[in-house]
């Protein structure tokens, strides 16, 4: 079970470690509730998957607040003019290197990548086609999960373009998830956007907690983000409060020196967040405990979990060889 599976699962390890230790962070829920009341933007109707909705946004944003491209795994299956596209539309541009000899490489995932901007309009056509992209690609996620880093760009391209057909066309402006998508979009430019770049520069996409287990999806500062693309997000605060507690308490190294955690409503172009200090203080039933005890004590209960998980992501990326018919006879 992964860590966003367990912060929905009161009988997981995760909610009965927090039930232990910080038995009233509701308070910081109910908090988020109320914050989300006056929201600047409000959803609208449409009929998508609210999962791909939050992937398409997250590859969006992500490729807006980044200094270099990430989630190159699900740029790969675009075809490379698209590709290209996407980029350009974000405020990207090719690098280029005095010191380096030019050659003949023009397909996007072989370039290095720097911002020249970040555009803020969103209604003319590249600007759609860039979100139009980020539906298609939100759409082959659990593929490029499974595909890991193989195999090659070829192929993924390949795959993209035999799935188009078999929808009988790709993603377009007529497909619900790209008015969703519009919609969030429009918001974040208007409120969203300023939102998360005050929180710091340092920016980190997707970075992995456990392998085959925890994956956040932005490090912004000192301040650890979830998007999520709920239109409901009174009836989700408490589950999103165990989540980014579980991605807490897995950097027991404390690599990213999180000083606050935070989640980005898409469809409420709002960011609610709270001091890990604060949290931590009014969740528990006593003393503040240090973070640092919680984390230690929290790889106890949950390491023969974070063992199973990794052992399978690296069984499903390196399976078994299969027996020759020389080993078999000796």
């Amino acid at each position: 079970m992964s860590l966003s599976d367990q912060a929905s699962n009161p009988g997981s390890t995760l909610c009965a470690f927090l039930d232990a230790h910080l038995p009233q962070r509701g308070v910081v829920a109910n908090q988020w509730v109320r914050q989300v009341r006056k929201a600047p933007w409000a959803p609208i109707d449409v009929k998508a998957d609210r999962g791909s909705l939050g992937t398409a946004l997250e590859l969006r944003i992500g490729l807006d607040l980044a200094a270099e491209p990430a989630h190159w795994g699900l740029l790969s299956f675009l075809p490379a003019e698209t590709c290209t596209s996407l980029l350009t539309a974000a405020g990207f541009t090719p690098a280029a290197y005095d010191h380096v000899p030019t050659d003949d490489t023009n397909d996007p995932l072989l370039l290095a990548w720097i911002r020249r901007g970040r555009p803020d309009r969103f209604e003319d056509a590249p600007q759609h086609a860039a979100l139009v992209a980020c539906v298609e690609l939100a759409g082959v996620e659990q593929i490029a999960h499974r595909l890991h880093a193989t195999p090659a760009a070829q192929v993924r391209r390949s795959l993209l373009l035999t799935l188009q057909a078999a929808r009988g066309g790709g993603a377009d402006e007529d497909h619900p998830a790209f008015h969703g998508l519009r919609h969030m979009w429009h918001g974040y430019l208007r409120y969203g956007r300023q939102q998360l770049t005050n929180l710091g520069e340092r920016t980190v996409i997707a970075p992995s907690l456990s392998p085959g287990f925890a994956i956040a999806d932005l490090v912004k500062g000192r301040t650890l983000v979830d998007i999520k693309a709920s239109a409901k997000p009174a009836e989700h605060c408490d589950v999103w409060l165990n989540q980014l507690l579980g991605y807490l308490l897995l950097d027991r190294f404390n690599i990213f020196y999180w000083e606050a955690i935070a989640v980005y409503l898409g469809w409420h172009a709002m960011t609610l967040s709270v001091s890990v200090q604060h949290l931590l203080t009014v969740s528990s039933a006593g003393v503040t405990p240090a973070l640092s005890d919680l984390r230690a004590e929290f790889r106890k209960v949950i390491a023969d979990e974070l063992d199973e998980a990794a052992t399978w992501h690296l069984r499903d990326r390196y399976p078994v060889p299969s027996i020759t018919s020389d080993e078999a006879r000796t």
